[in-house]
């Protein structure tokens, strides 16, 4: 997946780097205030990816902006409230990223988990965090279903049938604001040694570093970044 910038001028890098709002549960908001290139395609993908009922290899930030908005209101219109914890369970890819913004835009925690965890292992994973909904792609989803049954979600879903809702049915209090101590991702240790182990990261301390590179100069040719990172990790969201 291949990343292209709008870059935003140093004083607008600046403000951001100010705002004690900004954290790592509420960027995509932020960033779409901020930035006047809506309109361009930032995100590249390697293959097509299946998003609201269309194909596309690529996302602007406008767009991104309307899948989180869509997403989180049928999110919200299944249930999941501000706090609940969400498995999110596929291939590598952007749903990773776009789960997480839609999640956290409600308050919700993503749960994001290695699509290599054999279904019983990531299933045990679930029920200890207490995970109240599972998305996955469909063959994860199959095998996830029979691991873990579908008692007690509120969500259980294919991934490329979530088809969104109208954003204008988002609650006022929508995008939700985070205190700075709240969880925006659960992550998992490797599982090498037994069920992987819940790693927590939140909203201002998951931020410390991304706010530091917005009060640097960016660096010449810094408008384009190559990921080859698996996507679930919070290295790549970050």
């Amino acid at each position: 997946m291949t990343t292209v910038s709008a870059t935003l001028t140093q004083k607008v890098r600046t403000r951001m780097r100010l705002n004690p709002e900004l954290g790592a549960g509420n960027f995509v908001h932020h960033a779409y205030a901020a930035n006047p290139r809506r309109d361009t395609p930032i995100v590249h993908f390697d293959r097509d990816v299946q998003l609201l009922g269309k194909t596309t290899r690529a996302l602007s930030l406008g767009e991104l902006k309307d899948a989180t908005d869509r997403i989180a209101a049928w999110y919200l219109s299944r249930g999941i409230e501000p706090m609940d914890p969400v498995a999110v369970y596929c291939d590598d890819g952007p749903h990773y990223l776009i789960q997480y913004a839609a999640l956290t835009a409600i308050g919700a925690i993503p749960v994001l988990t290695n699509g290599g965890l054999t279904p019983d292992i990531a299933a045990r994973h679930f029920r200890r965090i207490e995970t109240v909904g599972v998305v996955a792609d469909p063959a994860r989803l199959e095998s996830i279903d029979r691991a873990a049954g579908r008692d007690g979600f509120q969500v259980f879903a294919a991934v490329d049938d979530v088809k969104g809702c109208d954003p204008s049915s988002l609650p006022s209090w929508y995008p939700y604001r985070h205190d700075p101590q709240d969880p925006v991702m659960i992550t998992h240790s490797s599982g090498t040694t037994g069920i992987p182990k819940a790693v927590t990261l939140g909203h201002r301390g998951w931020f410390h570093g991304i706010r530091h590179l917005l009060g640097l100069e960016a660096a010449a040719g810094a408008d384009r970044y190559l990921s080859s990172l698996p996507a679930s990790h919070n290295a790549a969201i970050a």
